[in-house]
């Protein structure tokens, strides 16, 4: 680990894989950090603050038990719907609505694609602009959210994992959403 107090920001890194067991998923992990930075920022009251937390690298899930037991299938269900990898598989299939998602430009709902621009590739992905730096999000009527594009386009690919990683930044419900919270990208929902 490593802090810059000129930056305000901790930055952090593994040369080893990070174990974790999720035994509310029912996961065991291998997590390889490659990027992790947490900037911090002082409110009005002199308060310091988390302003924002990014992370990269490459999960390695294997199942705790050989067959799954049902409340991590039930977990898993819960952990999946709301979720960015929800939204993005949502986004990309042009189903945000009929997957509970609404969008908003500051207050105002809108449609749900007014503000991006789909197009399908052949290999199962999309390419996606955003037309406006930050649109929020209510899924479901509960979980306020908010999803900013420094850059665009980004893509989706076949699974619902976004790229480039750190042109999309989630807010809200969904930003604070961490490692625990991940599924695979080959998890499929059975509802």
């Amino acid at each position: 680990m490593y802090y810059s107090k000129k930056e305000d920001i901790l930055y952090a890194y593994a040369n080893k894989p990070i174990k974790v067991e999720n035994k509310f998923l029912g996961y065991n992990l291998e997590y390889h950090l490659q990027d992790f930075e947490v900037r911090y920022k002082t409110n009005a009251n002199g308060f310091r603050l988390t302003g924002s937390v990014f992370y990269a690298g490459t999960t390695l899930f294997m199942e705790i038990d050989k067959k799954p037991r049902r409340k991590y299938i039930k977990n898993r269900e819960l952990t999946y719907f709301g979720s960015t990898l929800h939204f993005m598989r949502a986004l990309s299939a042009k189903r945000l609505t009929e997957e509970k998602f609404r969008i908003f430009k500051e207050s105002l709902e809108v449609q749900p694609y007014d503000y991006y621009k789909i197009e399908k590739i052949e290999d199962g992905s999309a390419k996606v602009v955003q037309s406006l730096e930050r649109l929020n999000i209510l899924y479901n009527r509960w979980s306020n959210s908010f999803i900013m594009v420094t850059q665009n386009p980004f893509y989706i690919d076949a699974y619902g994992n976004h790229s480039p990683v750190d042109v999309v930044l989630f807010g809200g419900d969904m930003g604070l959403l961490r490692i625990a919270n991940t599924l695979p990208l080959n998890y499929e929902s059975t509802n």
